[in-house]
């Protein structure tokens, strides 16, 4: 599956958007509060394999209910069955190069299904396949929508590391000759575990609870006892994965974040869409380095599509310059989703000289050493002005220097950065005439 087009109407910090997506390595950049997040939240909610995910007032934009949240997602590449005419083959639509959506899959138009979230201000969400240039919409279950593939590694990793409804574990042994039992074995083995224990605590508190029913009149029960409540093979959660005798949920959050993203990644087997927000979080430079290569190689053999966010200057300089999107808020609830242009100089080499300048929102670009010395010294003088004031310093501003590193590297630097959104200022001495053309051409 590949996400192709996303569009927002009035979800929390966004109150329009629309990115064209044609990339299956997507690495989101841009400064905080930027609504990177939001875009993958959108995502996760549009394709949500879930059928009661839980809505707030909070999630309207500006918590104004006078409109509805509407998330749309077009998305290519559709499982066999999903296409069926008995599930939604007549619903399929068409994406063209360009992201323009047409009725049919036609000519170079790819064939999509065009999945529409909308929630009224009643708290009430809608899942509908729609298609365009048409008033008509269908219903589309959480069933159906967990066949699109989609799966986002969060804050809880654990999850996905224990056998229980909805997790990847179960999904890798569901309909495994045998694998039921095991898990109804192991659950009914610790029930007899327990009624079968020695006289302990538990069971005193049990005929204290036996002793205090009788006299409220509640039942005469004729034996309590401690014991587990009965397991289903979908209500395993005490059931895990160990290393040996050691549980993984004991291990650090990196190890157990990459454990579920691969146990999740093997789940899918038909591909699928990974959202991972902040993909370094818990990771040393090193493993991120790796989780990227290996996260690139399978997108690159059409098997994942994965969108992440990242303020990790590793991550930028391990990425290509054409995996990156930066993202962009207005501050009037427009996010803007720019690809990196094709046609920027070295932009690469920009990139990986300075990948901190990615992660912020204004970028001062020095000629050389001595520039961004003389900046930083003018920087720490602002600061101490500033704050005495009661004002934020240059930091919150999310003001990055970039070293030019000297000849036509400064201005070919700053025109990239210019280009990408951010607002550049260079500064350059007079000693070398022979950069003044390229210095002309960046103003």
């Amino acid at each position: 599956m590949m996400l192709r087009l996303l569009r927002i109407e009035h979800f929390r910090g966004i109150e329009s958007a629309e990115w064209a997506i044609n990339q299956r390595l997507i690495g989101l950049v841009g400064a905080g509060d930027s609504t990177k997040t939001t875009l993958l939240d959108a995502i996760g909610l549009v394709l949500s394999p879930n059928y009661n995910p839980q809505f707030t007032d909070a999630d309207f934009y500006g918590l104004d209910l006078s409109r509805d949240i509407v998330i749309e997602a077009a998305v290519t590449d559709l499982p066999d069955n999903l296409v069926k005419e008995s599930q939604l083959g007549k619903e399929r639509s068409g994406v063209m190069p360009d992201g323009t959506l047409v009725h049919d899959p036609v000519d170079e138009a790819e064939e999509c299904l065009v999945v529409r979230l909308t929630v009224t201000p009643e708290l009430d969400p809608t899942w509908e396949v729609v298609r365009p240039g048409s008033d008509d919409a269908r219903p589309i279950s959480a069933s159906q929508r967990r066949q699109l593939g989609f799966f986002r590694l969060g804050e809880r990793p654990d999850y996905h590391l224990r056998w229980g409804r909805g997790s990847a574990l179960s999904g890798l042994t569901e309909g495994v000759e045998g694998a039921s039992s095991v898990i109804l074995d192991a659950h009914r083995g610790a029930r007899r575990a327990v009624f079968d224990a020695d006289p302990n605590a538990l069971h005193d508190a049990a005929m204290a609870a036996q002793r205090s029913a009788r006299d409220f009149g509640a039942a005469q029960f004729g034996q309590l006892r401690p014991g587990l409540a009965p397991g289903s093979v979908t209500s395993a959660h005490t059931l895990m994965l160990h290393d040996g005798d050691v549980p993984l949920s004991s291990l650090g959050l990196g190890t157990r974040r990459l454990t579920s993203l691969s146990i999740q990644d093997q789940a899918m087997a038909d591909g699928s869409i990974i959202a991972i927000d902040e993909v370094e979080h818990g990771l040393e430079p090193h493993r991120l380095a790796q989780v990227l290569y290996h996260l690139k190689k399978r997108a690159l053999d059409g098997q994942l599509q994965v969108i992440m966010t990242t303020h990790s200057p590793t991550a930028v300089k391990t990425l290509n310059a054409d995996d990156l999107v930066v993202v962009r808020s207005d501050g009037a609830g427009r996010t803007d989703c720019q690809n990196v242009p094709d046609d920027l100089d070295n932009v690469q080499g920009t990139f990986r000289s300075a990948p901190d300048a990615l992660l912020g929102r204004r970028v001062l670009v020095g000629e050389g050493a001595t520039e961004v010395g003389f900046l930083r010294g003018l920087i720490r003088h602002w600061d101490a002005e500033r704050i005495s004031d009661g004002r934020p310093p240059a930091a919150s501003l999310g003001t990055v220097l970039v070293n030019g590193q000297g000849s036509t590297q400064p201005s070919q630097r700053a025109q990239n950065f210019q280009r990408l959104g951010y607002p550049t200022c260079m500064l350059v001495d007079n000693d070398d005439r022979r950069i003044d053309r390229s210095v002309e051409s960046s103003e």
